[in-house]
């Protein structure tokens, strides 16, 4: 005799709880629309709002960036956060800074390049304390659109 009980399986203590669901909603998206949106399958993106599977860090910017939120305010952190905690925010700032300007270009830089930029960029936030709108505007200004050549692409002042 087959039991027609529902199993449900008990979020993972490994998997950090997630506010997904909670931004998703906030924006009127069901989980096939934001799946669509992020390019992610939408049993994964059940799974990773329903704790049963790790959301991976590609997955978490990506998401971040369709909801319009930090990265950070996706996780929910317990306790207070530490200094490496601020410094992966300012560095997920900054990844998504680029990534927007590039989309606006419509150029395509190859990973060596956006990982110089990202690398110049997060350097310079953190020395000169930059907010995240002048993190923007710096990585507009070192993205150029496409059909510009390299040097034209990437400001100069590294």
């Amino acid at each position: 005799m087959k039991k027609s009980v529902k199993q449900y399986a008990a979020p993972s203590k490994t998997v950090p709880e997630n506010r997904i669901a909670e931004h998703r909603q906030k924006r009127n998206l069901s989980q096939k629309e934001l799946a669509e949106l992020a390019n992610v399958e939408v049993s994964a993106l059940n799974k990773i709002e329903n704790r049963t599977r790790n959301i991976t860090g590609e997955e978490l910017i990506t998401l971040s960036r369709v909801l319009r939120v930090p990265t950070y305010d996706l996780l929910v952190v317990e306790g207070p956060p530490v200094p490496e905690f601020y410094d992966q925010i300012r560095m997920d700032g900054v990844i998504i800074a680029v990534l927007e300007a590039v989309e606006r270009s419509r150029s395509k830089p190859d990973p060596q390049e956006l990982a110089e930029i990202i690398a110049f960029l997060y350097q310079r936030s953190v020395t000169q304390r930059l907010s995240l709108s002048e993190v923007r505007e710096l990585a507009s200004s070192h993205i150029r659109p496409a059909g510009q050549g390299r040097q034209a692409r990437v400001a100069n002042g590294r």
